[in-house]
């Protein structure tokens, strides 16, 4: 019968570089994984694009029209064009998504979202206070920081060539194009 001492008994613990090496694995692992996950939407995105309008039969006149539209809506103002292109668009995504959020942090409900809060129990109730400054502060650096940042990026986008005509490329062309500039 052998006997094991204490010392003999304990699990192998990795050295320092060890670990340092097995973080980077993972790593490297992750990063590929996600490389290659937004690789294959590109190309599935651009794969669709150019075959849907062939399958539905239509002509991609549908957003050329809505392009002119919105153009001659607002007179072709190239300002009002990109800042409402630039600040409205993400605006509404952001407050939208964040409304419900918002709901449930207020009300508790519904359940299928707060289930999934990191900290369960701390800061509930949400503070209004805290959630008003919060918010204040989202809007004041909207409003306040984004738009002059914007007003001073268009006349740089437009020494480099940006321009906003009445043609519209179709979104499989821009897709190709945007996908070989990366």
């Amino acid at each position: 019968m052998i006997v094991k001492t204490k010392e003999d008994a304990e699990c192998f613990t990795p050295s320092e570089p060890q670990k340092q090496k097995q973080s980077m694995k993972y790593w490297e692992a992750q990063t590929i994984l996600t490389l290659g996950r937004g690789l294959f939407l590109l190309i599935a995105f651009n794969y669709f694009t150019g075959f849907l309008p062939k399958v539905l039969g239509t002509s991609g006149t549908f957003w050329q029209t809505q392009w002119e539209n919105l153009h001659h809506t607002l007179g072709g103002n190239e300002w009002l064009i990109f800042t409402l292109g630039t600040v409205m668009v993400p605006g509404i995504v952001f407050w939208s998504i964040s409304a419900v959020f918002l709901v449930a942090d207020i009300t508790g409900k519904p359940t299928f979202i707060t289930q999934y809060r990191i900290q369960l129990g701390k800061n509930d109730p949400v503070d209004r206070t805290k959630l008003c400054k919060s918010i204040s502060l989202v809007l004041f650096n909207q409003i306040f920081i984004s738009v002059p940042m914007l007003m001073l990026t268009l006349p740089i986008l437009k020494w480099r060539g940006f321009f906003t005509t009445l043609s519209c490329i179709n979104t499989h062309t821009k897709n190709i194009t945007n996908g070989l500039l990366l």
